[in-house]
């Protein structure tokens, strides 16, 4: 791909005029292969939201499992809860001013490998027929699409069927797919002015972030996905951070 197709807009002077030391290699750690996007930026309004277990549907007697009380820094979150019992409900609150968001949740019990599967999901407010079918948006394995609740301050409740004591939650907010993908084939270049594109190594993702330790300081960087997606965007390393062009 010719540098110019994906960073279109900069400065071609300042471009062939940086200064890149290939002497000096440092380390970087990588989160995305494009700008995060004003729509997507808060990661689907997730912070304040509250995560419960209870006995029965009314959630009387509630426990929280876990509350967010940032905004995620990646996609994919995995949510340590350590409830004191089990739960045969478990409800999503969102804050009182945001949506629901949710790209994919799952819930795993103890010493139990697959995801539990809900007997039924209900809201704190009867849903429309378009709302009860987009429900399955949260466990169709597509990071991109996403349920959204009608209202704000919407909560979902699970039935489990059975009490079950939870260990972990796959925790997805609305987001663009951009970030690091488990299981995707990565490779990293950098820009060496007449001799293009230079390859720094492929990484198949085992985690939410790729480390690198032999970039040039300084370096102009783009990092292609070989499994999925179409958008990428050149980017420098500034302070630890990815600044896209």
């Amino acid at each position: 791909m010719d540098f110019y197709e994906i960073a279109p807009s900069y400065n071609r002077k300042h471009f062939w005029s940086a200064l890149i030391d290939t002497t000096h290699l440092v380390e970087v750690t990588l989160y995305r292969k494009y700008p995060m996007r004003s729509n997507v930026k808060n990661l689907g309004n997730t912070c304040g939201v509250k995560i419960e277990g209870a006995d029965t549907y009314d959630f009387m007697k509630p426990e929280l499992l876990y509350e967010v009380v940032d905004t995620p820094k990646v996609n994919y979150n995995i949510l340590k809860v350590n409830p004191k019992k089990k739960y045969r409900y478990i409800r999503y609150s969102a804050p009182k001013d945001k949506f629901v968001e949710l790209a994919e949740w799952r819930m795993y019990a103890e010493n139990i490998s697959q995801p539990i599967t809900p007997r039924n999901i209900t809201a704190d407010h009867p849903l429309s027929e378009l709302h009860r079918k987009n429900l399955d948006l949260m466990d169709d394995n597509d990071w991109v699409s996403f349920y959204m609740s009608e209202v704000v301050g919407e909560q979902l409740i699970f039935d489990l069927g059975k009490p079950y004591k939870l260990d972990h939650i796959l925790f997805m907010p609305r987001n663009d797919d951009n970030f690091i993908h488990l299981g995707d084939s990565y490779e990293l270049f950098y820009h060496a002015g007449a001799q293009g594109w230079i390859s720094l190594g492929k990484r198949m993702a085992e985690d939410t972030e790729l480390h690198y330790d032999n970039v040039p300081e300084g370096a102009l960087l783009w990092l292609h996905n070989y499994t999925r997606g179409e958008e990428e965007r050149a980017f420098y390393m500034k302070q630890g951070k990815q600044v896209f062009l």
